[in-house]
C-alpha cells in the first residue's frame, strides 16, 4: 500500500522504498532540467518516470503526481498541447481526491 494514501500498490515496502529513492532522484533531475529550461529533457525524464511507476506506485503518489506537473509545464512551454491534457487531467483528478483529505 502506498504510505502516503493507503491504495494498493503491486510492489512490496521493502522493494518500493529502493525503488523509490531511484524515481524520487529521476524526479529531481527532471525537475533540476525544467529549472534550467531543458523543456524536452525534463518532460521525457518525468514520463519516464511516470511510466515506470505504473502500477508500482499509488496512481497520485507525490512522486507520480510532481512528474505530471512537470509535463504539464514543459509541454506546455515547447507549445505541445496534446501532450499536456492527460497529465493535466490526472493530476487535478489527484488533488481532487486527496487535498481535502490531506490538507484540512
Amino acid at each position: 500500500r502506498c504510505e502516503a494514501c493507503g491504495a494498493a500498490s503491486q510492489t512490496s515496502l521493502l522493494e518500493r522504498s529502493a525503488l523509490e529513492q531511484q524515481w524520487i532522484g529521476q524526479h529531481t533531475r527532471a525537475l533540476e532540467q525544467l529549472q534550467a529550461g531543458e523543456h524536452r529533457g525534463a518532460a521525457a525524464a518525468a514520463e519516464h518516470v511516470l511510466d515506470l511507476t505504473l502500477g508500482r506506485l499509488a496512481d497520485h503518489h507525490l512522486v507520480r503526481h510532481e512528474c505530471r506537473l512537470i509535463v504539464v509545464d514543459a509541454r506546455s512551454a515547447l507549445g505541445d498541447w496534446g501532450a499536456v491534457l492527460a497529465p493535466a487531467r490526472d493530476a487535478v483528478a489527484g488533488m481532487r481526491q486527496h487535498l481535502p483529505t490531506n490538507h484540512p
